[in-house]
């Protein structure tokens, strides 16, 4: 039986999707394994998947020093981001290397993600393993700004190409240390930019996000397959606690406010500006307090604090939605039929954000760095007191659940396997 190994060197959204495709690929009659984070254990072998763990997990990164750099300066500008997210990378390159080199040899095919391309591809080079790319964001050249990480010009021109490729590029800078370390221990010869251009514009690429937010370009060959999202059912069945049920039945649906896997520095401030904008507009607000540890030792009646819920479980409940921007995130919520907003701290999130004010199912988005009571504010009074804003969200929520994104995955690396 061929063994697949999925890598999912990342956050929980960065892990959630490959769970669900590496169920139906079960399902399909192949040997699954999935490689994350440690952290991450438990919920992938309740989920009946194999699985082996990475020393070097994402949450451990993200709260470290370099971490908490990354998510607290990446929305400055591409180069601080750049710099805290190789500082990052480089910190636990060593041990990242070893875990994957010891584990991927175990395979029989390889996927990787964006923190893990150049590794794997150099595993894939001496072994003589396929050797396929999971993406939740854009990356591939096209002259068309719907699909262009950061667009030079809001119309298809040849300059959102060479934008393209400056994100490429972005990307291989920050990940060609341990890229070359990899290579460096398999005995390949160092990497250059053109090196990896070429094995990336080579390798099958799989993206889990709908057509609907980021349309393919007809323009793309066969190795590139934009699938519909990979979306997780099994909040369905997830039973709430009482406090959370009693809270939701005491008034109007709330407005979810939450960061994710962002870590944070300074979370007094950050809750205190969530608390304040939710008087200001006089909305009852359900706030997350993920990774960056927001609390507080008072919080009004309208005001719950969130431990954990599953999106697919909590998003159709909800008014509205203010979130970092994660490709997850911003799918759970686009397939809730919320309108939604992004306050985005690094890396793709932007883009989903101006995704959705473009697509008119959300209100502007924001950077961290520009984040206050005031703003967000005028965001959630955009999205509550809009109409045709939540209309737009509700068709486009109806249409987005009509896909069938996972099975698209699944028979695009059947055909790819033959």
């Amino acid at each position: 039986m061929t063994k697949l190994m999925l890598i999912g060197m990342g956050s929980r959204g960065d892990v959630q999707p490959l769970i669900v495709l590496g169920e139906a690929l079960k399902e399909a009659g192949y040997d699954v394994v999935l490689v994350a984070g440690s952290n991450f254990q438990a919920w992938v072998e309740e989920r009946g998947l194999a699985f082996l763990p990475l020393t070097t997990d994402m949450e451990m990164l993200m709260n470290s020093p370099e971490g908490k750099e990354w998510a607290k300066n990446g929305s400055k500008s591409p180069i601080h981001e750049g710099i805290a997210m190789r500082n990052m990378l480089n910190a636990y390159g060593q041990a990242l290397a070893e875990d994957i080199l010891r584990l991927c040899t175990q395979a029989d095919v390889l996927f990787s993600n964006l923190p893990t391309f150049g590794m794997i591809e150099a595993i894939a080079e001496k072994y003589h393993k396929p050797h396929f790319r999971i993406m939740f964001s854009p990356l591939t050249p096209t002259n068309d700004p719907r699909i262009t990480m950061v667009p030079s010009v809001p119309w298809r021109s040849v300059f959102n190409r060479f934008a393209c490729y400056a994100g490429i590029y972005f990307t291989y800078s920050i990940t060609k240390d341990v890229s070359n370390l990899m290579r460096q221990q398999l005995g390949l010869k160092a990497w250059g930019w053109r090196d990896y251009v070429q094995a990336w514009n080579r390798v099958l690429s799989l993206t889990g996000v709908s057509p609907l937010i980021m349309p393919p370009d007809e323009a793309w060959r066969d190795n590139v397959v934009v699938t519909g999202y990979w979306f997780d059912d099994s909040g369905q069945t997830w039973q709430p606690p009482t406090a959370l049920t009693d809270f939701l039945a005491k008034g109007d649906a709330p407005v979810y406010i939450g960061f994710g896997s962002m870590t944070d520095s300074d979370p007094e401030t950050t809750i205190r500006h969530m608390l304040n904008a939710l008087a200001e507009t006089g909305q009852r607000g359900i706030i997350y307090t993920g990774w960056a540890g927001l609390n507080a030792s008072t919080l009004p009646e309208s005001v719950f604090l969130l431990q954990g819920a599953p999106h697919d479980w909590l998003f159709p409940r909800m008014k509205a939605a203010v979130h970092h921007g994660g490709a997850g995130t911003t799918g759970a919520a686009l397939r809730a039929g919320v309108p939604s907003t992004v306050v985005s701290h690094l890396g793709d999130q932007p883009y989903w954000g101006r995704r959705i004010y473009e697509l008119g199912v959300g209100a502007k988005p924001m950077k961290r760095s520009q984040f206050n009571a005031h703003r967000l504010a005028n965001a959630i009074d955009a999205m509550t007191k809009t109409p045709d804003m939540r209309q737009k969200a509700t068709q486009l929520g109806e249409l987005i659940r009509a896909e069938s994104g996972t099975q698209n995955a699944v028979n695009a690396i059947k055909g790819w396997l033959l």
